[in-house]
């Protein structure tokens, strides 16, 4: 406590606000706002860290004047060393012991604060001899003294905010603002760190040389202090040297050694992760076929699960032969802006040398590490057939297979690939305008791509025999396969939206994947339960397929944004989302548009939202800043971030909507407009009354049912002088 009251003795008499320094000794009016005190960070053992705040001599601007914490080095030296005597606060401390402005202050147009850290390091204290015994428990403390400081003073705690120090506050640094980063309380903008303590292997040796090259020592003199320095690192240096002391081309052997694993880690951590996602991404066919299965009636369930199944090989021979070549040919970024050209049969997805008959995968590398191609093809590959089978749904029970076969192979091959060629492909979407689209995950790129295409099928084909007659014929025959389904959906989601970061390599690559998956899980339980309480608003009845199709509705619409939006914006896109499907589906009901599972509303309307809601909710500041691809950090020009990108970037949305709807739904109104001319569409009436599993599936029947099953079951396979589906004679 002796310390802390030989400070108060030379603070000002108290003041309005508590902790406000009026005065100081020999300094006629101070130019600045002054706030010092303590903040106690541990009630239980009196553990109290000083601090002294000033605010900028131009006035605090909230949200924009920078705060700079400042910590000295020492260790165990109060801050206050750099606030009085370096050119950090207004006042420095003269030789006379007298203060006088300091014309180099930072405090001129920044908010400058010290924080003594840990305690017992200058004027901050312990009354039960309670130290710090961890940088954990260090940076802990800080941050509790730093959120003291911001809710005595709320009209700081916005502004952009950096953390800085020198020589053993070097080690301080980094620690605290990890613990800013995360709490993610304070807008922190970068540390700064100068002449930073950091590893004295590798700093030690570095001072003799120093030394020699300023004159302050012989050659003699510098030969003898490396052995006595390579004597000391004893153990630990003959992991670096080979006689005694490390030589530069040792070192750099050894920092070449280390940097080649570490970056064939980032590569193995990708593909792991990607080949992770990507089966995750596939086992959502698994959820689609039980989704529509369910949602279709009896007498058709074994063609719906075909058509799920056909769609994915059929699908996947068509990403190999065309799709992936026109959506990625030349690694992205096709050199005319609309169309890849290489690829074709996975040609060139590796390479032989000539004269070792050594086979090498191709692979795109960057600073993280490289991925191969064959890599991304499956990643890739999953989405693409995603895509496809949203139209599957749309035009269930009436569409004959063998034509839909076809149709899907054009979608994956043709329709689809162009749609990613354009975006994320790195076509003329991706610098459309200064920011170009954001659709993280695919809400226009992959869902309103499917969902477009649906309604297009479902308005061709026109709606099943007696829809709008007799509506209670035509209700999910399988509820408990529509709940199972979407629970697979939305578990395939982590791959989906989480996988879409294309990488686990770095902390901040998993912090992001973990940020997309708390997105998704709000926006996903939101559109859930908003829906099946608009249904029980309107029909006073529990309505859990609804429920399902709230759930994905809100996947649906999520998927663009997760990464680049707030939590609290997440939970809003799934909300609006969910009122988007309502209101579309209401919509095609009244229109007698007959989508058996609601493919278009659920991945076309709520498709267009998402992609919106990603320009509009930007978690930077709108207009002002924009993060758009750029995850955690704005869009920046130079070193500080780009204002005004508000408008580019909902442009940029704008366009990316119109360019699916108008590709994606000419080319499937053309494609199944000619196959209902040539009569190839639709199936016969006779077909549709009986059931397509009855006429054209072997069994002719997807359950086998006890006795007691088959009397609770009214929907029977009937036709004239045959046996039904459980071999009856029939009339």
């Amino acid at each position: 406590m002796a310390r802390a009251l030989l400070l108060w003795a030379f603070l000002a008499r108290a003041a309005a606000v508590a902790d406000e320094v009026k005065s100081l000794p020999g300094v006629a009016t101070l130019k600045n706002k002054h706030y010092a005190g303590y903040a106690v960070v541990n009630e239980t053992t009196d553990r109290q860290l000083f601090y002294w705040f000033v605010e900028a001599e131009s006035g605090n601007q909230p949200g924009v004047t920078p705060n700079i914490i400042w910590m000295n080095g020492g260790p165990g030296a109060s801050s206050i060393m750099g606030l009085m005597v370096e050119n950090i606060g207004p006042l420095t401390l003269q030789q006379s012991g007298e203060l006088a402005e300091n014309p180099h202050a930072w405090s001129g147009k920044n908010n400058v604060m010290i924080i003594d850290n840990p305690v017992g390091s200058g004027f901050s204290f312990t009354g039960k001899e309670s130290y710090v015994k961890s940088e954990k428990e260090m940076r802990e403390d800080f941050y509790t003294a730093l959120k003291f400081i911001f809710t005595q003073h709320p009209e700081y705690a916005r502004n952009p905010l950096w953390v800085t120090g020198e020589s053993y506050g070097g080690k301080y640094v980094p620690n605290v603002a990890y613990e800013i980063h995360i709490r993610g309380e304070f807008p922190l903008k970068g540390i700064i760190i100068g002449n930073g303590v950091y590893s004295g292997l590798i700093q030690n040796p570095t001072v003799p040389e120093f030394a020699y090259n300023q004159g302050l020592i012989d050659e003699h003199q510098l030969l003898e202090s490396k052995l006595i320095i390579a004597e000391l690192r004893g153990d630990v240096s003959r992991q670096l040297q080979t006689s005694g002391w490390v030589t530069r081309t040792e070192f750099n052997a050894a920092v070449a050694a280390l940097q080649s694993t570490d970056y064939s880690l980032g590569g193995a951590l990708d593909s792991a992760w990607l080949c992770l996602c990507g089966a995750l991404v596939m086992f959502m066919h698994a959820g689609f076929a039980m989704l529509e299965t369910g949602s279709c009636r009896v007498k058709n369930a074994s063609n719906v699960l075909m058509k799920n199944l056909v769609n994915v090989c059929v699908g996947t021979l068509g990403w190999w032969v065309f799709g992936w070549a026109f959506a990625y040919g030349s690694q992205g970024t096709p050199a005319n802006g609309f169309i890849g050209t290489d690829g074709f049969f996975g040609i060139g997805f590796y390479t032989v040398d000539a004269t070792t008959g050594v086979i090498s995968p191709l692979a795109s590398c960057d600073a993280d590490g490289c991925q191969s191609t064959m890599l991304s093809w499956f990643f890739q590959w999953a989405f693409c057939t995603a895509g496809a089978t949203i139209v599957s749904g749309g035009v269930a029970e009436r569409v004959k297979s063998p034509t839909y076969a076809v149709y899907a192979f054009f979608m994956a091959s043709f329709i689809y690939p162009i749609i990613v060629a354009w975006s994320w492909g790195g076509g003329f979407l991706a610098t459309i305008t200064s920011v170009g689209y954001m659709d993280f995950a695919g809400s226009g790129v992959v869902h309103l791509t499917g969902g477009v295409s649906a309604l297009a099928g479902t308005v061709v084909l026109g709606p099943r025999k007696g829809r709008f007659e007799n509506p209670e014929e035509f209700e999910c025959h399988n509820l408990p396969l529509v709940v199972l389904g979407t629970f697979a959906l939305w578990f395939g989601w982590y791959g989906f939206n989480p996988g879409s970061t294309l990488g686990m390599h770095d902390g901040a690559t998993g912090a992001l994947a973990a940020q997309v998956a708390m997105n998704t899980t709000l926006a996903a339980a939101t559109g859930g339960i908003t829906v099946f309480l608009l249904r029980y608003v309107i029909t006073k009845k529990y309505d859990v397929g609804g429920l399902c199709n709230g759930i994905l509705a809100g996947l649906v619409s999520i998927t663009a944004g997760c990464g680049n939006v707030e939590c609290g914006s997440a939970f809003a896109i799934g909300l609006v989302g969910a009122f988007v499907y309502q209101g579309s589906s209401m919509l095609l009901q009244k229109l007698k548009i007959d989508d058996p599972v609601d493919a278009s509303p659920v991945h076309g309307f709520c498709g267009i939202w998402g992609v919106l809601a990603a320009g509009f909710l930007d978690w930077g500041k709108g207009i002002d800043q924009y993060h758009g691809w750029s995850g955690w950090g704005c869009v920046t020009e130079g070193t500080a971030c780009k204002t005004g990108l508000g408008g580019d970037a909902i442009g940029a949305q704008f366009a990316l909507i119109g360019m699916v709807i108008l590709w994606s739904g000419a080319l499937s109104t053309i494609a199944f407009l000619v196959l209902k001319l040539t009569g190839l569409l639709r199936i016969s009436e006779e077909v549709e009354e009986v059931g397509i599993d009855c006429k054209s599936h072997s069994p002719a029947k997807a359950y086998s049912l006890s006795a007691e099953a088959k009397s609770m079951n009214s929907v029977v396979c009937v036709q004239p002088g045959s046996k039904n589906a459980w071999g009856e004679a029939t009339a």
